[in-house]
């Protein structure tokens, strides 16, 4: 049985960000090698120490990976998660584009708040290289 016949052709997983109690803009990703969708996950686990929020996440895209430059993508914006702490408020959520739909660069900026927050994060993307 041939499971991964291209081992290049397997999805890749980037970690764009992993912040507990800062805000922070995280890795930015070049699009260039990718092809087809990319699949935007925002993993939030239960918080034990404080009430945190994670007040915004807004995947945003950028033609020349200048801070300046980057603007939110239509349709990136994530749910706001609300006292981590409560175990009910936390989980994955997940966006998925067309990265011929998108600029070539891609980053994942959190802003965090709450009383000595430290929420458990974790933004990745998903996505298939193109092979040449």
């Amino acid at each position: 049985m041939n499971l991964l016949p291209n081992i290049q052709a397997a999805a890749t997983v980037t970690q764009l960000n992993l912040l507990g109690n800062a805000n922070g803009n995280g890795t930015v990703l070049d699009l260039q090698t990718y092809k087809g969708p990319v699949t935007i996950l925002l993993a939030v686990g239960q918080s034990t120490v404080g009430v945190g929020t994670i007040d915004t996440a807004n995947i945003q895209h950028s033609a020349n990976n200048t801070a300046a430059e980057f603007a939110d993508v239509s349709g990136g914006a994530f749910t706001a998660v609300v006292n981590s702490a409560n175990a009910s408020n936390v989980g994955i959520q997940a966006k998925s584009f067309d990265t011929r739909g998108l600029l070539r660069y891609l980053r994942v900026p959190l802003v965090i708040s709450g009383t000595n927050a430290n929420v458990p994060v974790q933004v990745l993307a998903i996505g298939q290289k193109q092979t040449i």
